[in-house]
């Protein structure tokens, strides 16, 4: 009888009188011998070296059967256990070294050339961009020539800018925005892909507008948050003061509190959770009801890991508040303390499932 098909059987749960027939269904000497081979030592009588570490192997017949039976189930529990120990540290360290976000953006002109940014004080002078770092924040000044230029931030970064007429906008992980160094002509335009909040310096003759591929945002002068990564519901929320937003040929006005989630040519206008929406800026995470597949694509973008919920959690919403400087091993036991699931590592992926 094969040995490896035994030791499955004896595995499996069953009463202890079918596991004796089992037993006594082994054949002994070919147990023992492939035993011997596992360990590399050579069946006879012989030893080698040290008293201490003399080997005598018993060659009484019952008590090879025994030795048998011990050597092939220890190996596989001993087998098991390594990987089980290898198993959480893998997880372990892809959790641990999987930090919070940091100020750090690229920007990059027409010509392609590119400048990394972070916290450092530095001033930039590039094909028609003049502009400096001060204090983590990217500060456009006044051109001569117009430059077409964009702003790049990888998942686990945030960055500041103030654009040359005095716009301030905060750019969120996984995201880019496009804007010449100066404005001119009846209008500013800019493009955003991705999610960023702006405080928009007043001008009556000339509205700032964000262009969101189809849709876009037109106001004068206030504060509001775009969440328009690709792929995904835009979600555009007005903090203060009024701005119309487009989508195909109608233009929708939003009140300070009230947002407009825009998902194809669909647009649903509703009241806004201002403090969960903002709490990004305010170095928060402030999850309302928000669901989990949801909250794995935000932790994604921050901690640049890759997050991911089963499928069977579709429903499951989380609420609670919890600092975007946490370590996301805090966050992941939050999220799971009070939604009763369990993380895992699978090919680098985190999963959070039941």
């Amino acid at each position: 009888m094969d040995i490896d098909k035994v030791i499955k059987k004896i595995y499996k749960k069953g009463d202890f009188s079918h596991k004796r027939k089992i037993y006594d269904s082994i054949d002994a000497d070919i147990a023992f011998e492939r035993f011997s081979r596992k360990i590399q030592i050579k069946d006879n009588n012989s030893t080698t070296g040290s008293k201490r570490n003399k080997i005598r192997f018993i060659n009484n017949r019952p008590y090879r059967k025994y030795i048998a039976i011990a050597a092939s189930l220890l190996i596989p529990i001993v087998f098991a256990t390594s990987v089980i120990l290898i198993k959480d540290s893998t997880e372990s360290a892809l959790i641990s070294n999987s930090l919070p976000g940091t100020t750090m953006a690229y920007i990059k002109n027409s010509k392609g050339d590119i400048i990394e940014l972070d916290s450092t004080d530095i001033d930039i002078y590039q094909n028609g961009l003049t502009a400096s770092v001060k204090n983590g924040e990217l500060i456009i000044e006044n051109a001569a020539e117009i430059e077409m230029t964009s702003i790049y931030v990888p998942r686990g970064g945030e960055y500041k800018l103030t654009l040359s007429d005095g716009t301030r906008v905060h750019l969120n992980s996984d995201s880019k925005i496009t804007f010449p160094s100066r404005f001119t002509g009846s209008s500013r335009d800019v493009e955003l892909i991705g999610e960023a909040y702006f405080e928009v310096a007043h001008d009556n003759n000339s509205p700032f507008i964000v262009h969101l591929g189809s849709v876009s945002v037109k106001q004068y002068g206030t504060h509001f948050n775009i969440n328009a990564y690709e792929g995904e519901s835009k979600i555009i929320t007005l903090i203060e003061g009024s701005i119309g937003v487009t989508s195909g040929s109608n233009e929708y006005r939003l009140t300070p509190g009230r947002q407009a989630c825009i998902n194809g040519e669909d647009m649903k206008i509703s009241n806004a959770d201002v403090d969960a929406v903002m709490g990004w800026t305010e170095g928060m995470f402030k999850f309302d009801g928000e669901k989990l597949a949801d909250i794995a694509t935000t932790l994604s973008r921050w901690y640049n890991v890759d997050v991911c919920v089963d499928a069977s959690l579709s429903t499951c919403c989380f609420t609670g508040s919890l600092s975007r400087e946490s370590n996301l091993r805090d966050i992941l036991d939050a999220i799971c303390e009070i939604t009763n699931t369990k993380i895992s590592i699978k090919d680098n992926t985190i999963q959070i499932k039941k």
